[in-house]
């Protein structure tokens, strides 16, 4: 809610559907908060600048256990496209957003900050993978992140 706030000082009319699944809370400390946060700013950023800013905006919060003592945790974003646009094209433009170098990822303005997805799926351990998935309407930003079983 509060990084869906922080969006809407960007955008006034952000105004989505928001539908939770799985785990409605989760208290992350430190670092993973950190991180978790990045990864939620840059994935509904995306979505209300680039999305339905009337449509359907998904969380999905999922907690499994992994091998000892890790636990896994996968949040996924979904946003619906904005009319007019093409999977097809949404795909392509995500893909190229999300791909080489990323020695500007934190550094460079203007961006949908994708690249700092890219960073913190390469460069830090605690989180296994940021990826993207897509359906018919809908762009699904995953990210998986290894926690400490307490």
């Amino acid at each position: 809610d509060a990084v869906v706030d922080e969006v809407k000082d960007h955008f006034p009319d952000y105004a989505p559907k928001i539908e939770r699944r799985g785990l409605s809370d989760i208290e992350l400390v430190g670092m993973y908060y950190h991180h978790v946060y990045d990864y939620l700013y840059v994935a509904i950023y995306n979505a209300a600048k680039h999305g339905n800013r009337e449509g359907l905006l998904g969380q999905t919060i999922q907690l499994s256990e992994g091998v000892a003592p890790i636990r896994r945790l996968e949040i996924i974003i979904s946003s619906q496209i904005a009319a007019g646009d093409s999977m097809d094209t949404v795909r392509s433009n995500v893909d190229t957003a999300m791909s080489g170098s990323t020695e500007d990822a934190m550094v460079v303005e203007g961006r949908s900050g994708l690249k700092k997805l890219l960073e913190l799926s390469t460069d830090v351990r605690e989180i296994e993978d940021i990826f993207v998935t897509y359906g018919e309407d809908v762009v699904h930003f995953h990210c998986v992140m290894n926690l400490p079983m307490s």
